[in-house]
């Protein structure tokens, strides 16, 4: 089985997420996640995604529970990369949280027929 991914929310994410009036959260949508060969140092002060080669917008999820969403993302295209880092934005291009590793998390890859 895969460790779970644990990202790091942004400082911007976290002030989307918190109503500054009255410190309830707010709904808040992941509509693209961003994708990077580049392993970077995570922190909350990202305001995007370093060496970001693309964002990816057939994105779908669900909440399983109080502290746990299950996420989808589909890259349709036909690039070769090794991904190292994701970004998840939202609808208004927000970097809500953010999680990259030194070695690659997928070879992601087309075959040749």
């Amino acid at each position: 089985m895969i460790d779970p991914i644990q990202l790091i929310i942004t400082t911007a994410g976290l002030d989307a997420l918190v109503d500054a009036q009255d410190g309830d959260t707010d709904p808040i949508v992941v509509t693209e996640v961003g994708i990077t060969e580049t392993a970077f140092v995570n922190a909350p002060t990202l305001t995007n995604l370093p060496g970001e080669l693309k964002r990816l917008d057939a994105v779908s999820g669900q909440s399983v529970s109080e502290t746990v969403i299950h996420m989808t993302a589909q890259d349709p295209g036909n690039d070769t990369y090794d991904l190292r880092g994701i970004g998840l934005y939202l609808a208004d291009g927000t970097l809500f949280a953010a999680y990259s590793q030194a070695d690659p998390l997928f070879k992601i890859g087309r075959a040749h027929v």
